[in-house]
């Protein structure tokens, strides 16, 4: 019959993976389509939360901070919400995107801090957690999440909005306890040899690591299962000795300015290889002198890419 709804007759269960491809903010809408739809968008296994949906087109349109206060007061209602009606329905993957950040939150009260505690219990297996805090030191990310047992990837980028503010917080769990996790994806953290050995200890499986723009505190990467790693854009004030025999991918984007190296030691099953040296100053000399360094512990490389930018 012409005008039909056939879309409304199917199975809650294909229904459910339909609004799993839309933003959280338009599945939710849908429970106004009609009776039937009222309660679909409670049982999706995949949320994801964008602070941009939250704002008009242009941002520059803004003519109050008190609109732009409101606007992130109903971006965080919004997620209370949703976090509230679905009670204990399980997540699949969870993503929260939140850039320009008005509101200063008191220490340990921002948002994400009785939010993910909420989302670890219903055992995701993918974690995404992009932020652009206003403060400068916030803690926002809680410990359950180095402790959910069903996560199989992560990846937690917290950049502050002052431009001073080029290293951000610590990553200091008191345990980690990741069996599954395979994939990690670390942004504007400070990383120190504590966590590092947590880490790769309480992560048995681990085969993916990416670094941007950290601060490394660390003299050493090591690790038996790591398979591909990049360290992107980070900084370190002291020589780091890379001695992974299982890596098989590398990608290295550093700056030929650092005062630190990079060592690499007993990468006998490496593969392929991209270094990218950075120099700002235009000092080749520096450029060769930093390059051979990397590229004598990268000797047996088959695919080896290398380049410089100046």
């Amino acid at each position: 019959m012409a005008g039909a709804d056939r879309i409304s007759g199917l199975h809650d269960s294909i229904l459910t993976h339909i609004l799993s491809f839309l933003p959280t903010k338009d599945a939710v809408r849908t429970r106004g389509l009609s009776k039937r739809w009222r309660n679909v968008w409670a049982s999706v296994t995949v949320l994801s939360f964008d602070s941009v949906d939250f704002w008009p087109d242009d941002i520059s349109s803004f003519s109050f901070r008190s609109e732009m206060l409101e606007r992130q007061d109903k971006f965080v209602k919004f997620i209370d919400t949703v976090l509230a009606a679905r009670q204990v329905q399980q997540v699949d993957r969870f993503r929260l995107a939140w850039k320009y950040q008005v509101r200063n939150y008191p220490p340990h009260g921002h948002p994400v801090r009785r939010w993910i505690p909420i989302v670890v219990q219903q055992l995701p297996r993918v974690l995404s957690i992009l932020l652009q805090p206003r403060l400068d030191r916030v803690d926002i990310i809680p410990e359950p999440i180095f402790t959910c047992s069903s996560l199989e990837e992560i990846k937690l980028q917290v950049k502050n909005r002052a431009d001073h503010s080029i290293w951000h917080d610590r990553l200091n769990p008191m345990v980690v306890t990741l069996p599954h996790l395979r994939k990690l994806n670390l942004g504007h953290f400070r990383i120190e040899a504590d966590f590092m050995d947590k880490l790769f200890l309480g992560c048995p499986i681990l085969e993916e690591v990416e670094l941007y723009s950290c601060w490394l505190d660390i003299s050493h990467i090591s690790c038996g299962n790591l398979r591909s790693l990049v360290i992107n854009g980070c900084y370190h004030s002291r020589a780091i000795e890379v001695s992974i025999p299982s890596l098989q991918n590398l990608k290295v984007t550093v700056m030929c300015s650092q005062p630190a190296r990079l060592v690499f030691k007993n990468m006998s099953s490496l593969v392929k290889a991209s270094i990218c040296l950075l120099d700002l100053n235009d000092v080749d000399f520096v450029i060769f002198d930093f390059g051979a360094e990397i590229l004598a512990g990268l000797s047996g490389v088959n695919n080896n890419n290398n380049n410089n930018n100046n």
